[in-house]
């Protein structure tokens, strides 16, 4: 409303890019060393890694993340809790830039796994004994959606993380890595494990929902 209204969207967009950026710097600065690294991560319920960690060593996990705090760093440092990961990602169209944020993702173990149609490959690396990582982006304008509330507003998101779960029987996990307020020091928080309902039909249960309309 009034010029408080058009200012929102400008001051969004700008934290939104600066937000970006910093992930990126962050990319390039991270301690190469994978002790130093691990050294700047915190997981304050170790319960919730075991658990994590159980769950992949058995079957394999999904995780559901998001563009949210230093989520860059989550599937790169995955592998130095032994929980191994590959990750959904899209591929950027500089391929200079791609190539580099390839191999600065890759340094430790983390696998990416192309979003154009991809979701097949991923699915394999379950028997692997990896975590698949899905970030679910929220507001998706086209394909394949779900509507779910976010904070009292209809949103469009992908459905891609329930959908490996469910297909595979596996949990679900959803972990946020925040940082901590120190230059290069980082939270991640997991939360409890989602299980499919076991004889539950998948179209009955999930897919029925996918494209529906808020009412």
């Amino acid at each position: 409303h009034g010029s408080a209204g058009a200012e929102q969207p400008d001051r969004i967009g700008r934290a939104s890019l600066a937000h970006l950026a910093l992930s990126f710097m962050e990319l390039a600065r991270l301690p190469r060393n994978p002790d130093r690294l691990k050294a700047r991560i915190t997981i304050p319920d170790p319960d919730a890694l075991e658990r994590l960690q159980s769950a992949v060593k058995n079957g394999g996990a999904v995780i559901a993340g998001a563009h949210f705090g230093a989520y860059e760093v989550l599937g790169l440092a995955s592998p130095l809790f032994n929980v191994p990961a590959a990750s959904l990602v899209r591929p950027l169209d500089n391929p200079y830039l791609e190539r580099w944020l390839q191999g600065a993702r890759q340094r430790h173990g983390q696998q990416l796994v192309d979003n154009r149609g991809g979701t097949r490959e991923l699915a394999s690396y379950l028997d692997k004994g990896r975590m698949l990582g899905v970030m679910v982006d929220i507001n998706r304008r086209s394909g394949r959606r779900m509507w779910v509330d976010f904070f009292g507003v209809p949103a469009a998101t992908a459905p891609t993380a329930a959908v490996l779960a469910f297909r595979a029987q596996r949990p679900l996990f959803t972990i946020v890595s925040r940082r901590t307020g120190r230059p290069l020091e980082f939270e991640f928080q997991i939360g409890e494990p989602h299980l499919p309902r076991p004889g539950t039909d998948r179209d009955a249960g999930l897919l029925t929902h996918v494209v529906r309309e808020p009412s």
